[in-house]
């Protein structure tokens, strides 16, 4: 299942990224190069396309057959997702430095032949169409239906079984985070505002359907995650979980997802091309120069960041200090985001799980999941070579080897597991009312730990 989700996540992220890297023209541009499609055909053009499109499959198909193994790392989760950061993250270095090398390649073309097309670097600004940026998108009311699962989640809170409460309405404010999020970004639009042509009713038209496209998407994408943040809700927090499969409805939504974005994206281009069409006199200014290190560097343009011309160079202005933090802001927040997450995972991959009786007190000891409990609340204590019914995780750790913390079972009700499940027997406690499954790395641990507890429970 763990390596299910992460190959499906994978193989999404490459796919996108190698459907962004073959598309080597995009509006009235060549490689992110401003060049008259006249000259498209010339020998030498048509030459780096070749090279680049040879280097670029070549890397996609090698980040590709990177994916095998995945099968070999399914007991590790934090070296399945360390693995794929590392592998994606030099996949999309290289994508950029292909493609860089390939603009710098037809600007040096482009020097050496005397194509300088239109006016040389100027600055394309159409200032009606900036101030009326605001008004281009859809209506917040938009919003309503996911701002309604939001609030029909805070609602539901009391159906949650107590002891998941906390995490019941973490999971709500999870889900008003993201449509708040999804609001802020649907009034950015998609990127910044464009200048197709000299005449502003023109640029206000084109621009307001990119606009209300790109709102709408990420008003359907709150609204789908709180369908799907509420069915987690009755899966995980409610006394009676439903028996849907939790894990084939993942899959599901993420295929949905990925196919939804995939249908935007494609329906973005199509909304630009046609603007672009509209155009009869498209206004093209070059200037490539400011572009020529592989990303926008304008000391002359106040703003931080340029409208955006390829995926892979970067639009903020490294000539602005406001445009050089941005450039480096999503590698920092990538980097507070998945470090943590690796140490985590890294912990409950390798720490093991120990059973601790100091006196009176009986200590699980386990990353993040851990339990403690008085000797005097322990009820039973009984060896079973296999666990009854089912169980579905609601807050822990699960691999094919190991389940560690809460679970909601079909037969004991709410439970603790603390296994590894390839390791039988497992010894069954009964604390204050509530199973709690545990055993050792080795049949001869797990001896130790049953005679110890037996050992409480007959004192």
């Amino acid at each position: 299942m763990l390596v299910l989700i992460f190959g499906l996540t994978y193989l999404i992220l490459i796919a996108t990224t190698y459907a962004n890297a073959r598309r080597v023209s995009k509006e009235g541009r060549l490689l992110g190069a401003t060049l008259s499609p006249a000259r498209w055909d010339d020998g030498e053009v048509q030459a780096i396309l070749c090279r680049y499109r040879r280097q670029t499959d070549l890397l996609f198909l090698l980040t590709a057959l990177a994916a095998a193994p995945f099968f070999l790392l399914e007991r590790w989760p934090s070296l399945l997702l360390l693995q794929m950061a590392l592998v994606y993250g030099c996949c999309l270095f290289l994508a950029s430095r292909l493609r860089v090398g390939a603009f710098q390649s037809l600007l040096a073309l482009k020097r050496r032949r005397g194509w300088c097309l239109g006016a040389p670097l100027t600055l394309p600004v159409d200032l009606r169409t900036v101030a009326a940026r605001r008004e281009l998108p859809l209506s917040p009311l938009w919003f309503l239906p996911a701002l309604g699962l939001c609030a029909g989640l805070l609602l539901l809170l009391p159906l949650a079984r107590p002891a998941m409460r906390p995490a019941a309405t973490l999971l709500a404010a999870l889900h008003l985070a993201t449509c708040l999020f999804c609001l802020w970004r649907a009034g950015r639009g998609a990127g910044r505002v464009r200048t197709y042509c000299a005449d502003s009713e023109v640029n206000l038209r084109c621009n307001r359907r990119v606009y209300r496209l790109w709102s709408a998407f990420w008003a359907i994408t709150a609204l789908g995650e709180g369908v799907f943040f509420l069915l987690l809700f009755f899966a995980l927090f409610t006394p009676q979980p439903p028996s849907f499969p939790l894990g084939a409805f993942f899959h599901l939504f993420a295929l949905a997802g990925a196919g939804g974005a995939l249908f935007f994206q494609a329906r973005l281009e199509q909304v630009q091309q046609a603007a672009t069409t509209e155009v009869k006199t498209p206004f093209l200014a070059d200037d490539d120069e400011y572009w020529a290190a592989g990303y926008y560097c304008n000391p002359r343009d106040p703003r931080d960041r340029a409208e955006e011309r390829d995926p892979f160079l970067s639009p903020y202005n490294r000539a602005h200090p406001r445009g050089r933090w941005k450039a480096r802001a999503p590698y920092l927040v990538l980097a507070l985001v998945l470090l943590p997450v690796l140490g985590l995972l890294a912990r409950l991959d390798f720490t093991p799980l120990r059973l601790q009786i100091d006196g009176a007190q009986v200590r699980i000891a386990a990353p993040a999941f851990g339990y403690r409990f008085d000797a005097a609340e322990l009820e039973s204590v009984a060896l079973v070579e296999e666990i009854e019914g089912s169980a579905v995780r609601a807050g822990g750790g699960s691999t094919s080897e190991y389940d560690m913390g809460n679970y909601s079972s079909t037969v004991y009700g709410p439970c603790k597991f603390y296994i590894y499940k390839k390791n039988p027997p497992f010894i069954q406690m009964v604390v204050d009312g509530k199973a709690v499954f545990l055993n050792g790395r080795t049949q001869e641990e797990t001896m130790s730990y049953y005679r110890a507890l037996e050992a409480l429970t007959d004192g």
